[in-house]
């Protein structure tokens, strides 16, 4: 092998050591090491997490993200798979597709990404409803990407059809009040340290009778918090995914309804649960 292409391999083995050591100090050596941990300790370091949860979706996202592209492509969700030889990009497609339309979004609206990755959404959901869309996210990487692979698409804009891409935090979101025709998040807001707040904030920039359309990451209501080896999957799953702050159905629920929205169509892709 060149020595060149083993010193580049080298620098990039080192840089994604440098990442994951980042990472991982978002968590306690016995967290990283699973060991058994009592509940008051686990809840004690999910509330020093919450309080840090910019920096450790970013650190996340900067250690994932490659990985998640190779994987997933460029639509970080999950989605049904009702038709077994549908692949993942016609079943990722068309679950964009149906939040879509099941927001009514029509040609010509505007409207915001909360938390977009590298965009694979916005630009579908742009091209399909004929709607303009920004992508906000934490993350810079994922907003140099995310404009990169419009640009190379043709979908760099303002207009029907367009996007655009901007970084920010959807727990402050950088526009005023009334802005957006509707905002979606696909499986997003579940890194915001309370669903409550972050769905109130998407609220203050919607546009009186705006709509906002999320697909939410949640545990079943089967989840008990006096449970230990329910709170170690859960604890088990922020870790590995950079969550800070993961919620039952029926708290997710009790979130969007606190923060003043009228439920207008609510669905279950994976499982089971009441509300």
């Amino acid at each position: 092998m060149p020595k060149q292409i083993q010193k580049e391999q080298a620098k990039a083995k080192e840089e994604d050591q440098d990442l994951g050591t980042r990472f991982a100090a978002h968590w306690t050596a016995d967290e990283n090491a699973n060991r058994p941990l009592a509940i008051p300790d686990i809840e004690a370091a999910r509330a020093e997490r919450r309080k840090n949860y910019a920096a450790i979706a970013k650190d996340y996202y900067n250690l994932a993200t490659d990985n998640l592209e190779m994987g997933w492509g460029p639509s970080f969700h999950f989605c049904p798979f009702p038709d077994p030889t549908e692949s993942i990009d016609a079943a990722m497609t068309r679950h964009q597709h149906f939040l879509a339309y099941i927001m009514g979004l029509k040609p010509g609206m505007k409207g915001l990404d909360a938390g977009c990755g590298t965009g694979g959404p916005s630009r579908e959901i742009a091209r399909f409803a004929g709607v303009n869309v920004t992508g906000l996210t934490i993350n810079a990487l994922h907003v140099q990407r995310a404009t990169k692979y419009a640009k190379e698409e043709g979908l760099v804009g303002e207009g029907p059809g367009q996007v655009q891409y901007r970084e920010g935090d959807f727990m402050h979101i950088p526009f005023p009040d009334n802005h957006f025709d509707f905002v979606y998040a696909t499986e997003a807001t579940v890194y915001a340290p309370s669903l409550e707040a972050v769905y109130t904030e998407i609220a203050r920039v919607l546009k009186p009778g705006g709509v906002f359309g999320v697909y939410e990451w949640l545990m079943t209501d089967d989840f008990d918090p006096k449970n230990a080896k329910h709170v170690e999957i859960r604890q088990r799953i922020e870790r590995g995914d950079g969550v800070v702050n993961m919620l039952s159905v029926k708290e997710g629920l009790e979130a969007f309804r606190g923060s003043g929205y009228v439920l207008l169509n609510l669905l279950f892709f994976h499982g089971t649960a009441t509300s």
